[in-house]
């Protein structure tokens, strides 16, 4: 949904992010939606990370050629 509006960010953002959100779970009783969510962003942003280690940024790649 950022990605539409043209918002882009360092997939390690999504971990910090995914952290706040557990965090913040964890300190409230009753709270397992945010803990979920913190918790897939911390591995989507993680994949994301060691994808981009990886020499893959998710994005495809244009090879000149038309298939």
């Amino acid at each position: 949904m950022l990605r539409m509006a043209g918002v882009r960010l360092h997939p390690a953002v999504r971990v910090l992010i995914g952290a706040v959100i557990l965090g913040i779970g964890l300190t409230r009783h009753h709270a397992t939606p945010a803990l979920v969510i913190g918790a897939v962003l911390i591995v989507w942003g993680l994949a994301a990370v060691l994808g981009l280690a990886g020499g893959d940024d998710g994005e495809a790649r244009s090879t000149g050629r038309r298939w």
